[in-house]
């Protein structure tokens, strides 16, 4: 059910970015991937860029690949590992750089998603680092894994909201864009 990249690179989502994509993924996103894809990703920053800024970057790349291999409704078993599916694209703009993530997903996940986004979108700069603090003491808490820290983490790290869209694919199921713009100049 997935697009290939060059379908995708034509979305009016994706296709309004105005850059040179840098990395583009499209496949299984297994840990393996992530590092992988990490390693080129950071050599190409290094370039350019202070270490602060690659870090920033790389963090906020890190949330949008675990958030595929952890909850894309289109997952891959692998020797007993469940493993999702989705793509990875990272523009390099005049601004600085774009990164953006799609992915399948259910309705409920849809519902989540649009009310999490919208909320965390709504948070001015202070109330999303008292909101940030908040879920690291529930994890700490609750020793859970997660607690949904990871669109808080993007929008803390880039300091700019997310971008996100839902495509529909089929009944019950949806196309997740999620994107996030670094500005570095």
């Amino acid at each position: 059910m997935q697009k290939p990249v060059d379908e995708l690179l034509q979305s009016d989502f994706i296709n309004d970015i105005e850059g040179n994509a840098i990395l583009t993924f499209s496949g299984v996103i297994s840990q393996d991937a992530i590092v992988g894809l990490g390693d080129v990703l950071r050599s190409e920053l290094h370039l350019a860029h202070s270490l602060s800024i690659v870090n920033k970057i790389f963090a906020i790349y890190i949330e949008m690949a675990q958030n595929i291999l952890h909850y894309s409704n289109e997952q891959v078993d692998c020797n007993g590992k469940s493993f999702g599916k989705g793509a990875i694209m990272i523009f390099d703009t005049s601004e600085g750089y774009e990164l953006v993530s799609v992915n399948l997903i259910s309705e409920k996940q849809h519902r989540y998603l649009e009310k999490k986004c919208n909320l965390i979108n709504s948070l001015n700069k202070d109330d999303i680092k008292e909101f940030y603090l908040k879920r690291r003491r529930k994890i700490a808490e609750t020793e859970s894994k997660g607690a949904g820290l990871g669109f808080i983490d993007i929008v803390r790290r880039s300091g700019n909201p997310v971008i996100f869209d839902f495509e529909p694919v089929s009944e019950g199921h949806y196309y997740f864009y999620l994107r996030s713009k670094i500005i570095t100049e």
